[in-house]
């Protein structure tokens, strides 16, 4: 049905508020080529708001009728007792019988509902507010953004994914959101040990892999060790190899695994019957991540191997 026509319709009905609206869409005097959606149908063909729809004259005529505060005094009251969303709402507007509040706030606020984060005042910055307010941080990674979001100091209303936030809204990367100019400014505020002094802890420790590298760093805090120290070392930088040492797994792939012998050893303990029974248990979580998931082509290339029956202890 037209606009103008569908609207006369339902001025003689007599409606007072919005809500009498909803509630009428629920009986049989609403015709089917009306819509129970007309702002969205008529949006582009003269639709004005629900007032005009009903044909009350002005907005504040149903807040008069059903005594509820205006849509700006209840955004405030939200705000006053802190209220964050819909939820929330109806839970406080039961425990406090509130009435001067509908509990259906977008079906009364229709003529200037934003969606809920406006209404709770809940709104996220815009790029450059974002900006503007994650600078005052000195934060220079993505990493430490993503862990700052979640303290205390953090703004509700910062985005825990910006670049995807504000994707053709404004974001140009991490550099200029958070305020550096160069990678190597950004991690130029740490002391951190030397490259020698790295290399020293590596042998001390044993450390021959990036897991194991990454691993010392995290259990050992209260030192300044590079997550990145291809950054950091840029000018002593040789690679991981060069990095890590001769014991290496990148100067021996297979150093990760235990040798011939002792992987036999607990592979006997286990009992497999056949090839097929060890090759089903190597695809599984059971298997212990230093005994290879294929021996033979592991412990043939380290000049150990003497057959499935030695490894399985058949013979």
């Amino acid at each position: 049905m037209p606009f103008n026509k569908a609207r006369t319709f339902v001025r003689k009905l007599g409606l007072k508020n919005v809500n009498e609206w909803y509630e009428v869409l629920k009986t049989d005097k609403i015709p089917y080529n009306i819509p129970h959606s007309p702002s969205h149908i008529y949006k582009n063909q003269g639709w004005k708001g629900n007032s005009d729809w009903i044909g009350v004259d002005k907005i504040a005529d149903q807040f008069l009728y059903l005594q509820y505060l205006s849509f700006d005094e209840a955004r405030k009251f939200m705000a006053d007792n802190n209220i964050k969303s819909l939820p929330e709402w109806k839970k406080f507007r039961n425990q406090n019988n509130i009435k001067n509040i509908p509990a259906k706030l977008y079906r009364t606020y229709s003529e200037n509902w934003k969606g809920e984060p406006h209404f709770f005042d809940r709104e996220l910055f815009s790029y450059e507010e974002s900006k503007r307010f994650i600078q005052n941080f000195n934060i220079k990674s993505s990493r430490n953004y993503e862990k700052f979001v979640k303290s205390a100091e953090a703004s509700f209303r910062l985005p825990g994914s910006p670049h995807r936030k504000y994707k053709n809204k404004g974001w140009s990367g991490w550099k200029d959101f958070l305020g550096y100019k160069t990678e190597r400014e950004a991690y130029s505020n740490r002391n951190y040990i030397s490259y020698n002094e790295a290399k020293k802890l590596i042998v001390e420790n044993g450390i021959s892999s990036i897991k194991e590298w990454n691993k010392f760093r995290k259990q050992n805090t209260n030192i300044s060790i590079p997550s990145h120290p291809e950054r950091i070392y840029k000018e002593s930088w040789g690679g991981w190899l060069n990095f890590l040492g001769a014991n290496s797994i990148f100067a021996n792939p297979y150093k990760k695994y235990l040798s011939l012998e002792k992987a036999k050893k607990a592979i006997h303990k286990m009992k497999f019957e056949n090839v097929k029974e060890f090759q089903k248990f190597a695809s599984t979580s059971k298997r212990p991540m230093n005994i290879p998931s294929n021996p033979y082509e592991v412990y043939r290339k380290t000049k150990e191997w003497k057959g499935w029956n030695d490894f399985l202890g058949k013979e």
